[in-house]
């Protein structure tokens, strides 16, 4: 057997089992937040042919999530579209997706299974581009241990198993930026054609990717005054094949939505976002009587009514967290959030080998490429990340960077330089990074998204750190469901879940816990006594428990607006089980809810008596 085909049978091992490990964990787990809406979503684009569903993302990933769901041969349950005006504050996804839920209740799960299987299309490309660009670069080794460590990233195989643009993003700008690499070296009209052609992707999956139409400029500028001389066939024509990569990125997002209200004049806007509408908020325009109001809209309608919408949340602000510390909204976020977030969410092997492989970048070791390679590795990360760190209206959320990921992977790819039989004790220590990080994912799995590293004290410690989607996104109502069928006592159950659905399609029968005593103001001596804490069984999600502030399910099918530290008071009791990572579970006696209450300033339960 020849070696470039030993070389094709570990990476289609490595492919084959990173499928079956994400569509396991696609399989038992339940919907996630914003999943339930993406994927109610695009049902809806299909239907209807227009956007406005869902407007703070691009369309592609929901679009191509459910197509498995069209294609099973089973009818699904779908809202006829109820002509809801399309406001640019208005957002339509959340009542389309509790309204998908109601209409296909006895088989939601499978269903949310169907659309997430394409999840795995979105990383083998990630992982095969980010394979052969090390390839390209350092050598099959090189490739080889990088695929191996996007095959086992924890938060790669989390996000590949949700129908949920992240993935896709991370995916198609590691593949934009590849395709760029290659036009650089060579612009000829076939890769100017897989160049535009891929960008365009990659600005259909999250807005985030825009930041890479001034990369690819900047960069085309710079490394190609710089190359002029291998430009064929002339830097005047070279200009014009970057303007069709351009070009050619704008025909595919305009194409996507149908071209939708391209071409409408910038003041027929209505924006909601301070940068947006200026001082004639809360809806209106800050270009509508000036020159550039007279400009058409280069792309569609509801490309920039999203971007406007995601900047009035950030205008907006909601309270963020962060190691034990809550910022209220108004107070803002960090700045270095999202670099804490990596520092915890990434596995220490992979830590270790990023700073092994920087070392090498200082040194400039023997083996390494040229300032140009590097740039084209190490710009859209840093311009990624310092874009999503400079929105300081709040923080939640760590898979904002995850398109960060696929390049930080190519930077270790560096360390294969040591995987040579000269330098055998430095490659072994390579190696054992690298299976630390792998072992160390593996170990947690499938409870992928609950991942951190064993520095912040592994996802038992998690949400000492973060919450939201980077440790409860509402996904282990299945591992409930199962514990409480296999504890009958636990009736009834007091249920504080975050997510989207009401566990009730699980299975799960509940009631809303009681609110902490604390949060009843206005209310008299009997109403304090009710409230929390209070003895029985209880299950937590961890984002209540660490006090965030959301709407919950109630057991009645209705939901109750949690406010923030609503449910903080579970802190003080010591969990005997938990539901994957996510969800805490109690059984609190009279003497321990008394003990607390105690300490909270409250009367003891046994004084209503």
């Amino acid at each position: 057997m020849s070696r470039s085909a030993g070389w094709l049978q570990i990476v289609v091992c490595l492919l084959v089992i990173h499928v079956a490990l994400v569509t396991w964990s696609a399989a038992v787990h339940s919907v996630v937040v914003d999943e339930a809406a993406h994927i109610a979503s695009g049902m809806m684009h299909w239907q209807t042919g227009g956007f406005d569903a869902y407007r703070v993302n691009p369309p592609l990933p929901r679009m191509l999530a459910v197509l498995p769901m069209m294609a099973s041969g089973n009818a699904v349950a779908v809202e006829p579209w109820f002509g809801v005006a399309s406001d640019t504050g208005q957002r339509n996804e959340w009542f389309l997706s509790a309204r998908f839920c109601e209409l296909n209740a006895q088989r939601y799960h499978d269903l949310v299974v169907l659309a997430r299987l394409m999840g795995n299309l979105w990383s083998i490309v990630g992982g095969l581009v980010v394979f052969r660009w090390a390839q390209e670069l350092y050598g099959t080794r090189a490739g080889l241990l990088g695929l191996g460590l996007w095959c086992f990233e924890p938060s790669i195989m989390a996000h590949a198993s949700l129908a949920t643009p992240d993935l896709p993003a991370a995916a198609a700008g590691v593949l934009a930026v590849w395709c760029f690499r290659a036009w650089l070296n060579e612009p000829s009209w076939i890769r100017t054609a897989f160049a535009g052609l891929s960008l365009g992707l990659a600005l259909l999956t999250k807005f985030t990717m825009l930041a890479f139409v001034p990369v690819f400029l900047g960069l085309a500028l710079l490394l190609g005054a710089a190359g002029r001389q291998r430009m064929c066939p002339g830097y005047s024509r070279w200009l014009i094949r970057l303007a069709a990569v351009m070009a050619l990125a704008w025909i595919t997002v305009n194409a996507a939505y149908g071209w939708e209200g391209t071409g409408t004049r910038i003041s027929e806007f209505r924006f909601t976002s301070r940068f947006f509408a200026g001082d004639a908020r809360p809806a209106g325009n800050r270009w509508a009587d000036s020159a550039v109001g007279a400009l058409p809209w280069p792309l569609p309608r509801n490309y920039l009514v999203g971007i406007d919408l995601q900047k009035r949340d950030f205008d907006v602000g909601f309270p963020s967290y962060l190691a034990g510390i809550w910022r209220l909204q108004g107070e803002g976020g960090w700045w270095y959030y999202y670099l804490y977030a990596l520092g915890v969410k990434l596995p220490l092997g992979i830590l270790g080998l990023l700073v092994a492989a920087i070392l090498l970048l200082a040194l400039r070791c023997p083996g390494g490429v040229s300032w140009r390679e590097d740039l084209l590795v190490g710009l859209p990360p840093l311009v990624i990340l310092a874009l999503v760190s400079s929105q300081t209206g709040f923080n939640h959320h760590a898979r904002y960077v995850l398109p960060v990921t696929p390049f930080l992977i190519l930077i270790i790819t560096r360390t294969a330089h040591w995987l040579r039989p000269e330098t055998w004790k430095t490659g072994i220590l390579v190696l054992l990074l690298g299976g630390w990080a792998t072992l160390s994912s593996l170990h947690v799995y499938p409870h992928c998204l609950s991942y951190f590293n064993e520095m912040a004290g592994g996802p038992e410690n998690g949400h000492a750190h973060l919450v939201d989607s980077n440790i409860d996104w509402g996904q282990d109502l299945p591992f409930l469901k199962r514990f409480v069928d296999r504890h009958p006592e636990f009736q009834p159950l007091n249920l504080a879940y975050f997510g989207a659905v009401d566990p009730r399609v699980y299975g799960i029968q509940y009631r809303l816990p009681p609110l902490a005593a604390t949060q009843i103001r206005d209310g008299d001596a009997a109403m304090r006594l009710t409230a929390g804490p209070q003895p029985g069984y209880y299950a937590v999600s961890v984002n209540f428990a660490r006090g965030l502030q959301f709407a919950a399910p109630d057991g009645d099918g209705n939901r109750r607006d949690i406010p923030l530290r609503g449910f903080e008071y579970f802190l003080a009791f010591t969990p005997i089980a938990r539901a994957g990572y996510s969800i805490l579970i109690y059984h609190i006696t009279v003497a321990q809810a008394n003990d607390v209450r105690r300490r909270m300033g409250l009367e003891p339960i046994e004084d209503q008596q």
